[in-house]
């Protein structure tokens, strides 16, 4: 039974600086009164718009009955979207919520205890400074969103410092932008370009917009702070990496989170938090104004960058993900990940909890967690426990992060990594939980195939004439094909033997032996590019997750009319092919669009060979493609058709829509693309086994006919 205080501390991107700073300081006096601090926050933040929506799907744990009270950080997120849908789920809950920060949009404000900082006196105390210590006046502010909270309220504190000191409020001295670099690049040009005038000093309210200021100078050749003096409200640790030392105004949101905590436990023992004045932050002197550097400030950064750049060489220099992608088990997957648990500093334990049926894209997401801990020296017996139940982690005073292992908008579960002091994980993190998700994504895959190929009934998902996976393995794979391939990928449907011969029927073994021959054909051809399938009704499936559709639609005819048994048999116009692109539709959509495809082709071919003569031409045709280069010695095709040289032109592009000249140029360029692409001979000696004595003709023609050069062509395969 729980017998502790458990606070959720709800947020988006927790190993950012300002996020952090508030989770320290909240975890501080959490730890301290023996209490739980459980934190639940996404990784990557992008606007809802993004293909990574899975992520957000983290959030359902806030329902966890474990949980005692909420303590949500609002300015976190950043689309508002996502600040809704939290909204609306909190909304619903019987808890005591804080808020740390602008009010939540959607909630009702009864329902919630609000605390912040005060933008406005730190902004007045920053404006303030500038006209105080360094006598400026013409001050100009970069501030966000003209209908934004936090915007306004800095601006209010700009407004406040001039009228303290006399100095007229100008409205073109104010100007709008965004909180990020964009915004402070922008103006920066403005001035360098003499739009508006330089002013004494600029104050942005982020410090990413002077981040961006600073860049534009340096590159213009701008001094800073001689010819104009740039600081910002708020800090972040990245200013070390900017010229000059970036001076900015530092919130103070470890108080903060100290002050909401307490709050927090004020609520779950019933009583009403104590309202008290606002936590008020410092300046940060660095070199941009015209002020001493504080250099304890710019050490501690610099031994903090110093850390930060040993932790990426080991962290990208380790054999982590080469290991993970040789996994074959979930097993072997967890011990990987226990085995590379060093590369989380100062984690206690870790655990994993993928939904029960992960694996299943298609599926509904059950309503279980299956959980380990990968940790190695603790027990890593599994365990079921609810999708949104907590109450299993350990009952002591300790901080937990609970974040989501997902691929796109597939949410296959969390990881819980657990602190026993009040710290926070960084960026780092967010690589390693990115690699892990990467990795069962890839394991799932790999589960796919074997289930597949060993676990299920081989006649359902392969085709038993030919090994490749049959109408039904394709279509199951499909899901994951389009799910985690490029958007680029794309289908191609190829149907052989589409007329009935007319002479004697072909012996059963020898069409199952021509059938077999091409199929070796075209697989040598598309070697790991493609994931290839024969249905019931004999055509060939490919898969491609990227290249040049059209080329690689034409190297794969290229390769069947390479099989002499085939053409002999079935003849040069008996196979359509055509390829349509995936673009997030159902295998029936793209399959059926194909074969329409497929169909009117193959309505062309019927009605050319109903032409008075076809049959008689039709096997100089075979022959011309049955040995290309030998129909290149002087002879006359005419008189091998029995026909006058008028007669013969007409004919021939009547009965297959192409001249014969022209016919017998591609049939030679096909056998040159099949080498190109399945042997590693020269340009030259294709040149010379396809029959051309010149190479720099070779080259103009095959150019002149495909688009392309054979060195290009044979990358049409990649992405």
């Amino acid at each position: 039974m729980k017998h502790r205080p458990t606070i959720g501390i709800v947020t988006a991107y927790a190993s950012g600086y300002a996020e952090s700073e508030i989770i320290k300081g909240a975890a501080e006096v959490l730890l301290s009164r023996g209490c739980t601090a459980i934190i639940i926050s996404n990784l990557l933040n992008f606007s809802d718009s993004t293909d990574v929506t899975g992520e957000q799907q983290i959030y359902d744990l806030v329902r966890a009955e474990a949980l005692d009270a909420l303590l949500i950080l609002t300015e976190s997120f950043s689309d508002e979207k996502q600040k809704q849908q939290l909204a609306q789920t909190v909304k619903n809950l019987n808890l005591p919520v804080i808020a740390a920060g602008a009010e939540l949009a959607g909630f009702p404000p009864e329902r919630c205890f609000y605390l912040n900082t005060d933008d406005a006196a730190d902004m007045e105390s920053l404006t303030a400074h500038l006209i105080a210590a360094h006598g400026f006046r013409s001050i100009d502010l970069l501030t966000g969103y003209p209908d934004s909270e936090p915007s306004q309220r800095r601006r209010e504190g700009y407004l406040r410092a001039l009228g303290a000191y006399g100095i007229p409020a100008e409205p073109q001295r104010i100007h709008y932008g965004d909180f990020w670099f964009d915004s402070g690049i922008a103006l920066a040009e403005r001035y360098i370009r003499g739009e508006l005038p330089m002013p004494e000093a600029v104050v942005c309210a982020s410090c990413y917009m002077a981040y961006g200021m600073l860049r534009t100078f340096a590159a213009a050749g701008i001094r800073v702070p001689e010819q104009i003096t740039v600081v910002s409200y708020d800090y972040s640790e990245e200013r070390i990496l900017y010229r000059p030392l970036l001076t900015c105004y530092r919130r103070a949101r470890r108080e903060l989170g100290r002050s909401a905590a307490e709050a927090a436990l004020c609520m779950i023992a019933g009583e009403k938090p104590q309202i008290s004045e606002p936590p008020r932050g410092e300046i940060i002197h660095g070199r941009s104004c015209p002020c001493t550097c504080g250099l304890p400030e710019y050490d501690s950064e610099l031994l903090a960058a110093q850390k930060r750049h040993d932790r990426e060489f080991l962290t990208i220099f380790n054999g982590m993900e080469l290991a993970l992608a040789d996994s074959r088990r979930l097993e072997d997957y967890c011990s990987i990940l226990g085995r590379d648990q060093w590369m989380l500093t100062d984690a206690a334990a870790l655990w994993l909890c993928l939904r029960t049926n992960w694996y299943d894209l298609s599926a509904e997401p059950e309503q279980t967690v299956s959980c380990r801990c990968i940790t190695p020296w603790l027990d890593n017996t599994p365990f079921t426990a609810g999708a949104d139940d907590l109450s299993w982690l350990p009952d002591m005073s300790a901080a937990f992060y609970c974040l989501p292992l997902f691929l796109k908008r597939h949410y296959m579960g969390y990881a819980v990594l657990q602190y026993n002091a009040p710290l926070c994980y960084d960026d780092f993190l967010r690589y390693w939980l990115k690699t892990a998700s990467l990795a069962l994504e890839n394991l799932r895959m790999k589960s796919d195939l074997h289930y597949l190929l060993h676990c299920q009934n081989m006649s359902d998902h392969t085709d038993s004439m030919t090994g490749l996976y049959s109408e039904k393995g394709i279509r199951q794979l499909y899901g994951s094909f389009t799910e985690t391939g490029e958007r680029d990928c794309f289908m191609t449907v190829m149907q052989t033997g589409l007329f009935e011969r007319t002479a004697e029927p072909m012996r059963q073994e020898q069409r199952i032996g021509i059938i077999r021959r091409t199929t070796d054909d075209l697989r040598t051809l598309c070697r790991d590019a493609a994931i290839m399938a024969r249905t019931d009704s004999g055509a060939f499936v490919f898969l491609f997750s990227g290249g040049d559709a059209e080329q690689i639609c034409g190297a794969i005819t290229a390769a069947l009319l390479q099989s002499t048994d085939y053409i002999t048999e079935y003849g040069v116009d008996s196979f359509v092919c055509a390829y349509a692109r995936c673009d997030g539709r159902s295998y029936d959509a793209v399959y059926a669009d194909c074969c329409e495809q497929n169909r009117v082709q193959t309505e062309a071919i019927r009605s050319r060979r109903d032409s008075y003569r076809y049959k008689q031409l039709s096997a100089l045709r075979n022959a011309v493609w049955s040995a290309p280069t030998d129909t290149f010695q002087p002879f006359d095709p005419a008189q091998a058709a029995a026909l006058d040289a008028d007669t013969f032109r007409h004919s021939y592009k009547k009965c297959f829509g192409i001249s014969f000249q022209k016919d017998r140029i591609h049939a030679r360029l096909c056998k040159c693309k099949y080498l190109l692409l399945t042997t590693a001979m020269t340009t030259t000696e294709i040149a010379e086994l396809c029959g051309y004595s010149d190479t720099k003709f070779f080259l103009h023609q095959f150019s002149k006919f495909t688009g392309t050069t054979p060195q290009r062509y044979r990358r049409i395969f990649e992405k």
